[in-house]
């Protein structure tokens, strides 16, 4: 059901984003769309079920593919809210060394420091779009 509201979120933020914002704003929808649609893809690949007990490599590589794709995009825009965006992705990409360095690390912090981050940028995301398409409303300016 989260996983339902996430896509729902992002297909909403997607369409706005294409239809009234920015190449930034569609380039971090897109980025965003293969983080949410990798974990599945990769878990339908022949994945074990996510149990949190111990690191799964599958999933640092998604996660630090995405962190390299958010940080990419940050260092191009000029805009503020990408940078954030990686940062909230570095949060989910270092929860799998905390993982991996700390055993006594309770599952479902592991879980929760794993996948919180992703309605932050959800969030982050449809702020930064909202405020591109306000922005090009005033000035009519078309930023990258």
């Amino acid at each position: 059901m989260r996983y339902a509201l996430q896509i729902l979120i992002l297909t909403l933020i997607t369409v706005y984003a294409w239809r009234r914002a920015g190449q930034t704003e569609k380039r971090g929808a897109l980025v965003m769309a293969c983080l949410l649609l990798a974990s599945p893809l990769y878990a339908a690949l022949g994945a074990k079920p996510m149990r949190f007990e111990q690191m799964d490599m599958g999933y640092l590589v998604i996660d630090g593919l995405v962190l390299i794709a958010m940080t990419a995009l940050a260092l191009v825009s000029g805009k503020w809210w990408p940078l954030w965006f990686a940062g909230a992705q570095l949060i989910a990409f270092l929860s799998h060394f905390v993982r991996l360095l700390a055993t006594s690390y309770a599952p479902f912090a592991y879980a929760l420091m794993m996948r919180a981050p992703s309605w932050i940028q959800l969030a982050i995301l449809a702020l930064g779009t909202w405020f591109a398409v306000r922005d090009r409303r005033v000035t009519g300016a078309t930023a990258f």
